[in-house]
């Protein structure tokens, strides 16, 4: 079967949609950075609103806009003492995308 370029958009606007809901189920988008959000939609749409939603610390960080702080529970994993234990899953298996995302946030307290 041969998809046109409309149904495509169709299907990445149907999922974008959906990411976009989750992140705003997550952190409400007017009270945080745009660029926070931004990043936020962005992995909720590769992961999840429930893949995303275990990013506890992270969440916290960024309703708080500790973007720095919420940029390092994105790539760490902190034992009950907040001593770093390795990373996380999401740095694991795509370190790329998640140093790239991580250093958005960290940049937004230095503005």
């Amino acid at each position: 079967m041969n998809y046109t370029r409309d149904y495509w958009n169709g299907v990445f606007d149907k999922d974008f949609e959906i990411a976009l809901n989750g992140a705003r189920n997550l952190v409400p988008e007017d009270n945080i950075n745009p660029q926070a959000f931004g990043v936020l939609v962005e992995m909720t749409y590769q992961m999840g609103e429930d893949g995303v939603g275990n990013f506890k610390n992270a969440i916290k960080h960024l309703k708080a806009k500790e973007y720095s702080k919420a940029s390092d529970q994105l790539l760490y994993n902190y034992d009950d003492n907040g001593v770093m234990i390795g990373w996380t899953n999401w740095h694991k298996q795509t370190p790329d995308r998640a140093n790239e995302k991580a250093n958005i946030l960290s940049s937004l307290n230095i503005q």
